[in-house]
Order: structure tokens, then C-alpha cells, then sequence
């Protein structure tokens, strides 16, 4: 689970050297609006995908609880009801 989070902090920090770079080298605004948008790039998408990853993990954790809650739940009915059929009986 951590590795799409390293793979994050990589690209942000790459994305850093990118923008630094174009600053210094780039001659016209068109040129820095260009290089601030592909580290822009660099450092969103990479994100993005560690995001997916963790909601997707959490969701199946959250799923997996779901199914124990329920299967919890319907022994306790099976239970509850197996007394209820002692006392009437």
C-alpha cells in the first residue's frame, strides 16, 4: 500500500526539479505556462492513481467488515430465534 505513495513523493519532487528548470531556461511566458503544466502533470497523475489504490483497498476492507457484520447478525437471529422456539415450547 505504500508503494503508489513513494511512487507519489517521487514524482512530486521530479516535478519540482521540472518547474525549477523551466524557470530558468524557459525565454517566453508561453514556454513557462508549457513546463508549469507538465509538472502540474507529474505530480497530479501519480497522485491520482495512489488515491484509486487507497480507495480501492479501503472499500474492500470495508466490504469484507460488511460481510462479517452480516454473517454476525444472522447468527444472532438464528439465536435469538432458536430461544424463541425454547420458550414457546
Amino acid at each position: 500500500m505504500i508503494f503508489p505513495f513513494v511512487i507519489t513523493a517521487t514524482a512530486a519532487a521530479l516535478a519540482a526539479v521540472v518547474l525549477f528548470v523551466v524557470f530558468l531556461t524557459a525565454n517566453t511566458a508561453p514556454q513557462q505556462a508549457a513546463g508549469s503544466v507538465l509538472a502540474v502533470a507529474l505530480a497530479a497523475i501519480p497522485y491520482i492513481f495512489a488515491r484509486c489504490v487507497q480507495i480501492i483497498v479501503g472499500a474492500e476492507t470495508e466490504r469484507a467488515r460488511h460481510r462479517e457484520l452480516l454473517a454476525a447478525l444472522k447468527e444472532l437471529g438464528r439465536a435469538t430465534d432458536n430461544d424463541a422456539a425454547d420458550r414457546r415450547a
